[in-house]
């Protein structure tokens, strides 16, 4: 019964006239060696749109392009104590010059509308471990602008990442992370004072304990104050920037965390030809002063910007005034804690002037040691349950991604739907001592309410308050600046 049952199939095949199917050859195997998984081999990139914006990848990830930019458009509205209104120039004859750097007044802080920032970004990486960035600035300066802007290499052994170029300084939580990522529309007090953004040199970042634990260093240029031109002359005008950075706690990707950190920088000051627009010392100072002609300045605007690039009043609520001095050296303190949708954060800074000669003139004095100090502490609350964004590879706060986008639409039934999109309470104070024996910058502390609006994860309308108080030596004028500020904010 077996050969009876397989006879037919048999007859079958042989009476079919199809010839057999002729077996393919196949595919010669991919070429093996240390370039497939460490350098990518793919080169045709697929187009999609992240929650950074324009993304461009090769399937295996070798390859990686974004392109995209940042639009800031702000509006704000003034008012101050009347007589803060003065001149932010002292009048002739005033004694103020020989200790401090405040004008009588901050001038008159007018409502206006502009855009805060307006900036093209292309940033990637090929063959896998090469890095690279380069972001324009357009915002009403009287050329182009760059913010980071550098080339690098990741993964490497012992090291991780070295990026060459201009780069966010290490130094200061705020100024480390981006402007796109801040919870109010300005960053603090401190910022002004003590921080640099941006600087041209070599930037190192390694990673250890499952990136609990980051840890930083710089050795850059001075931050010349002719901001975002990408260069710095200026024999040994050189800073060291250090940070250390640590997650004790570290849940849910991140909804929950506790991030401790510390940084330090050495700095020399920025020479006379480059300090804060050119400004010229008037001869060098007598040899039995100093033979040091680097230049020193702490100063600090309110909360709220009356000014952008070449336009409006970029008046300094507390201002040391140029100190000749050797160097600087600064000591950072960071805390960020996230509990679900509710956070706080908080900084301090302490820096020292070495050996201060003031005024930075031929006359100038010796002030011997000086010190400046300030903090802020902010916290806020999500009021649909987010929580804030976190770069565990580089220590610092990150994007905010709405649960749902914002829309208001009907649907097809004509009923209306909607999406809240994310909401966010801030609130921060900050406190500026820029005072110390015979030079008094002054002090300033300032009080902000924010509330935040996120459509998605690229668009967000801010709102703040700020009440600022300036307390400045006799002969200038004390009192309280107060601002609304209105910022729309789009960045892909």
């Amino acid at each position: 019964p077996a050969a009876e049952n397989k006879k037919p199939a048999e007859d079958k095949k042989a009476l079919d006239p199809t010839p057999p199917a002729k077996k393919e050859a196949a595919p010669a195997p991919a070429p093996k060696g240390p370039s497939d998984p460490f350098l990518g081999t793919g080169r045709n990139l697929n187009v999609s749109w992240d929650a950074g914006g324009f993304r461009y990848r090769s399937p295996d990830g070798g390859f990686n392009l974004h392109l995209g930019g940042r639009l800031m458009t702000d509006e704000v509205w003034w008012t101050e104590s009347p007589n803060l209104r003065r001149p932010a120039t002292l009048p002739a004859g005033s004694p103020l010059p020989l200790q401090t750097g405040v004008g009588q007044g901050i001038g008159d802080l007018q409502d206006g509308a502009f855009i805060r920032r307006a900036r093209f970004i292309a940033d990637g990486s090929v063959f896998k471990n090469i890095d690279f960035k380069v972001e324009f600035d357009f915002e009403n300066y009287n050329s182009i602008a760059f913010d980071e802007s550098f080339v690098g290499v990741r993964n490497l052994p012992y090291v991780g990442m070295v990026r060459f170029g201009q780069t966010h300084v290490p130094f200061g939580l705020e100024a480390y992370t981006s402007s796109r990522f801040l919870p109010q529309l300005e960053r603090s007090p401190l910022f002004d004072a003590f921080y640099q953004e941006f600087a041209p040199g070599l930037f190192t970042n390694t990673t250890f304990l499952d990136e609990r634990v980051t840890m930083q260093h710089m050795l850059h240029r001075i931050d010349n104050f002719q901001q975002f031109n990408g260069a710095s002359f200026g024999d040994g005008k050189y800073a060291y920037s250090g940070r250390v950075s640590g997650l004790p706690v570290y849940e849910d990707d991140g909804r929950y965390l506790l991030h401790l950190g510390v940084a330090y920088q050495w700095r020399k000051g920025s020479p006379p030809l480059d300090f804060n627009g050119s400004t010229a010392v008037p001869s060098s100072p007598a040899p039995a002063v100093t033979t040091n002609t680097d230049l020193i300045r702490f100063r600090a605007r309110p909360g709220l910007r009356d000014a952008v690039g070449l336009q409006g009043n970029g008046a300094r609520a507390v201002d040391t005034g140029n100190i000749i001095a050797d160097h600087v050296q600064s000591v950072n303190g960071e805390f960020l804690w996230y509990h679900g949708p509710f956070w706080v954060q908080s900084e301090v800074n302490c820096s020292r002037v070495d050996n201060a000669v003031f005024p930075a003139s031929g006359t100038g004095t010796a002030r011997g040691d000086l010190t400046y100090w300030g903090y802020y502490a902010q916290t806020g609350f999500f009021l649909t349950g987010e929580s804030r964004g976190y770069d565990k590879a580089m220590g610092k706060y990150g994007r905010v991604v709405p649960r749902t986008n914002f829309f208001l639409v009907r649907d097809e039934g004509g009923r209306i739907c909607s999406g809240p999109g994310a909401w966010e309470l801030t609130y921060r104070y900050a406190y500026l001592d820029l005072n110390d024996r015979s030079i008094q910058g002054g002090l300033y502390s300032e009080h902000t309410v924010g509330l935040n609006w996120y459509w998605n994860a690229n668009i967000k309308i801010q709102f703040n308050y700020i009440n600022g108080a300036r307390t400045v030596p006799a002969g200038a004028v004390s009192g309280t600046v107060q601002g609304i500020g209105l910022r729309g904010s789009l960045e892909f």
